[in-house]
């Protein structure tokens, strides 16, 4: 547990103006008078491991089967939708993974066709960042990420898109109760769960309810406790953090087995949002619903 003598700044005084602007979204309750939000990442679309096995595509589906029988759930997408450009790519390479990237999307909306309203934020993955990043030297155009965004928005004029490399701070409305979240993909060859979710805890955003990164394909919760102190002479107040890492629908990837990672934990993580005080509850539903199919 840790003390940070900045928590008595307000959130607009802290997050500067020339930062990171602070998006706003209010969330529908289900019928348990609870908000909801499904961690959508790392579905590796085009990668061989995804087409070669029915695993993904089984994930997949009991996503959208939950999604479309609860009409009050929303979507957070932390990239790498998409394969892309594997890793390291040669720029000659380049010129043919296009047609199979416009491939990709279309798979890509066409598992997500019924669900594309419930997304209300994106932030792209280091597989998006990098294809884009290749095909600008070469003046490409990735062409899967314009199409997706553009239905994404096309379903949902509401949805928050992120910049490239870079999160979303979210203030959302839940009821009474507002929460602060932060949500990125992650970066890095670090496969710990609380490797950035402890640094942007600690180092960036100490007033934050929650933060969710995708990346290490492995869903995982914790609670950070901070003490605020509000002001001089005041007692500190206990504050509940979450970190949340929102899983895969991908056994298991080549290069993870060539180093030895753990395999991958697969379906996606669900935020349940009170609405009468701060609390979130944090589950692998998906995970669950696959045991005995």
């Amino acid at each position: 547990m840790s003390v940070n003598t900045k928590n008595n700044l307000t959130w607009e005084e802290y997050i500067t103006e020339d930062a990171v602007k602070i998006h706003d979204i209010v969330l529908p309750l289900n019928k348990n008078n609870k908000a909801e939000l499904l961690l959508c990442s790392d579905l590796h679309i085009g990668n061989p491991v995804y087409n070669q096995t029915k695993i993904p595509l089984k994930v997949l589906t009991k996503e959208t089967e939950i999604l479309s029988s609860n009409e009050t759930m929303r979507i957070l997408s932390l990239g790498d939708d998409m394969e892309m450009i594997s890793l390291r790519p040669k720029s000659h390479l380049a010129h043919g993974r296009v047609p199979l990237m416009k491939e990709e999307a279309e798979t890509y909306l066409n598992i997500w066709k019924n669900n594309l309203w419930q997304i209300i934020g994106k932030v792209s993955g280091n597989h998006e960042f990098r294809a884009t990043l290749e095909l600008s030297k070469l003046g490409l155009d990735s062409l899967g990420i314009p199409i997706i965004d553009k239905e994404i928005m096309k379903n949902n004029p509401n949805c928050i898109l992120a910049e490239p490399e870079r999160g979303l701070i979210l203030r959302i409305k839940v009821g009474d109760s507002t929460y602060y979240g932060y949500i990125a993909h992650g970066s890095g060859t670090s496969i710990t769960e609380e490797y950035h979710l402890k640094r942007v805890l600690n180092n960036i955003l100490p007033n934050i309810d929650f933060v969710a990164l995708g990346h290490i394909h492995k869903s995982f919760s914790n609670n950070y406790p901070v003490l605020n102190i509000p002001s001089v002479g005041i007692s500190p107040i206990k504050k509940n953090r979450i970190g949340v890492r929102s899983g895969t629908c991908v056994p298991y990837l080549a290069y993870a087995e060539k180093n030895v990672y753990p395999c991958s934990q697969l379906g996606n993580m669900l935020l349940t949002f009170n609405t009468d005080k701060i609390i979130i509850e944090t589950d692998n539903v998906i995970q669950k619903s696959l045991i005995g199919d």
